[in-house]
């Protein structure tokens, strides 16, 4: 066996204090630090309530119960939505593609799209409804900075899309 130089001794120091050094560094987006725990309602779910401080007991109870509506009405949708999608990739993958039922099948999409857009225009417009001015604008406040929140580079995956907070389901969709 040769005998190491102090420039060869120095090289794999050096590499191995490197290596050691990027594998302690936590992964983007996996660490359990302050606010990443799924216990943090105001991290995962920034509802009316963490957005809206003068609150009455009435408002929040209408409120939950209008959320627990949408939800249900909104899942629905999704199951539904997950349906086309699968039966749509059956006929489009199909060596003899059927397109007539394609054809029906995105005509099926874009009525339920329709009525799930209807649907939650009508949650907005119902949650106003229970909310004072004051507080509907500062409801549009919040809904306009989280609009634009989106434009900078963080928040971004590495495909580019963007995923604003990874883990927390359904961020920024219950008002």
């Amino acid at each position: 066996m040769k005998k190491m130089t102090k420039k060869g001794l120095f090289t794999m120091m050096l590499a191995g204090l490197i290596t050691g050094s990027l594998m302690a560094q936590p992964r983007h987006g996996r660490g359990f630090g302050a606010g990443q725990g799924w216990e943090d309602k105001d991290y995962c779910r920034p509802a009316i309530e963490n957005v809206l401080s003068d609150l009455t007991e009435d408002q929040k109870d209408q409120l939950e119960t209008l959320r627990l509506e949408h939800f249900k009405e909104m899942k629905d949708f999704r199951n539904q939505m997950g349906e086309l999608r699968a039966k749509q990739k059956t006929i489009v993958s199909a060596y003899k593609v059927d397109q007539s039922a394609a054809e029906k099948l995105i005509d099926e999409k874009t009525a339920l799209m329709n009525k799930q857009m209807k649907k939650r225009l009508a949650h907005q417009v119902a949650i106003k409804e229970v909310l004072t001015e004051e507080q509907v604008i500062q409801l549009e406040q919040v809904r306009k900075h989280r609009q634009y929140a989106g434009k900078s580079r963080q928040g971004f995956n590495a495909r580019g899309n963007f995923r604003p907070h990874q883990g927390c389901p359904g961020y920024g969709r219950n008002f």
